[in-house]
């Protein structure tokens, strides 16, 4: 660590203003971990002085380091081959401090940056989760996420556009951000494959997995086809996987369904990249193959 880092650990302003006026380098990262440097924990690589001010919530050496040009998204634009970490806005959404989120977003930090996209891979722990999905994974209520535009009108100001959402569905997953889980959440079955489809785009992953419960419980002939199209488009592969055990169950009464004859044979099922005999032929030849494993037990 440069005295600069440790400096924003500490919070001593005085000390990082006199180390700014110095010349230090703002956006120097902790080294990878490797034989060179031993000691260097996991969780702390590629921080940046502007990262340990964020961790410890010191929001006076954020603002300076801030002014004096550090990145507000620490090592996401530096990144090699081995570099990911959380942005200081990922970390300050964690620990639900709700000035430093204000602040970062007025200094035009992207809440919808994940440490995949910035470096092309991602944490073992994380994988690519964005800042909405940290805050929820920690219970925090993050309005300010959702409605990030500066108090000033100039051309710094940044508004999040959600669109192809209806109003409703916004509610029932600010609802989720709000209470931090689904336990409270009382979701019409009407609304349930649409909320899958937000939750899906905005990583909250504990949400989705909720919806496709709901989903595999109130399945049915009629709404079979629709769902198992969901779970393909929206990446819930349990959820896929759950509806082509039902299609082989079923499949008798589905046959006489238009609509599981178009998903079977129709040119629209290739257009859209499902393939739904394939699938259907892995799922028996698993299900064949778990009978014969269990039967020679």
């Amino acid at each position: 660590m440069t005295p600069l880092m440790y400096a924003c650990a500490a919070g001593d302003e005085a000390m990082v203003q006199m180390l700014i006026d110095a010349g230090a380098n703002l956006d120097i990262q902790v080294p990878s971990s490797s034989p060179r440097h031993p000691s260097i924990h996991p969780d702390s690589r590629h921080w940046t002085p502007l990262t340990f001010a964020v961790l410890h919530g010191h929001i006076s050496v954020v603002q300076l380091l801030l002014d004096a040009g550090a990145h507000v998204e620490g090592s996401a634009v530096n990144g090699g081959e081995d570099s990911y970490a959380e942005t200081p806005l990922q970390l300050a959404s964690a620990a639900g401090n709700y000035e430093l989120v204000s602040l970062l977003l007025s200094r035009g930090a992207d809440p919808l940056l994940s440490m995949l996209e910035a470096n092309g891979m991602a944490s073992s722990l994380h994988e690519d989760m964005n800042c909405f999905s940290h805050s929820a994974a920690h219970g925090h209520r993050f309005k300010t996420l959702m409605t990030n535009k500066s108090e000033h009108d100039g051309d710094n100001s940044k508004t999040i556009e959600i669109s192809d959402m209806k109003y409703h569905i916004f509610q029932l997953m600010m609802q989720y951000l709000y209470y931090g889980g689904t336990e409270s959440m009382d979701i019409p079955t009407a609304d349930v494959l649409e909320l899958l489809s937000a939750a899906s785009l905005f990583q909250l992953d504990a949400l989705q997995r909720h919806c496709e419960i709901l989903c595999s419980q109130m399945l049915s002939v009629e709404s079979a086809v629709n769902t198992y199209k969901y779970a393909k488009i929206h990446n819930a592969p349990e959820l896929a996987l759950f509806c082509e055990g039902f299609f082989l169950k079923h499949m008798k009464a589905l046959l006489e369904q238009d609509a599981f004859r178009q998903l079977i044979y129709g040119r629209s099922s290739k257009v859209q990249g499902l393939d739904p005999l394939q699938d259907l032929q892995s799922t028996l030849a698993e299900r064949v193959h778990s009978v014969y494993i269990t039967s020679r037990v």
